[in-house]
């Protein structure tokens, strides 16, 4: 289906295994959401379909998506502002610096992606401060 080409907005991965099927990726449109939907399940032999898509819509500009990002890293009270460097390139949020836990990369990552524009999150170069003791 040309709608579902892949473009710059349009970055998505299908997998399969004994018939399901997971859709993973990014898609411009809600429209896009629906017909990779039925696409996938139109196909013979596709027992279930996991869209995993994320609706991003229209290009945002990188210097929007910082100031959201920065108001996000001000009031999450997992993240000292003072120790985290952030920058957003073409939609990616990259975040350094120290976090006390794990979960706090979490935390960050998934409400991070929910900000208009973001295509990604990486958080390569974040470390964890604080040893977690294991059960």
């Amino acid at each position: 289906m040309p709608a579902l080409r892949e473009s710059t907005l349009n970055k998505f991965t299908v997998l399969v295994h004994e018939g399901d099927v997971v859709l993973k990726g990014t898609v411009e449109k809600p429209l896009h959401h629906r017909l990779a939907q039925k696409a996938a399940q139109s196909v013979r032999g596709v027992t279930s379909v996991a869209n995993l898509l994320k609706v991003i819509g229209p290009p945002r500009p990188d210097r929007d998506i910082e100031k959201d990002v920065l108001a996000y890293l001000k009031w999450a009270p997992h993240v000292d502002l003072d120790q985290i460097e952030y920058t957003v390139e073409d939609g990616v949020v990259k975040l350094a610096g120290p976090v006390d836990h794990h979960t706090s990369i979490f935390a960050m990552v998934n409400d991070l992606e929910k900000i208009r524009g973001v295509v990604g999150v990486d958080v390569s170069r974040l470390t964890v401060t604080k040893s977690q003791r294991k059960i």
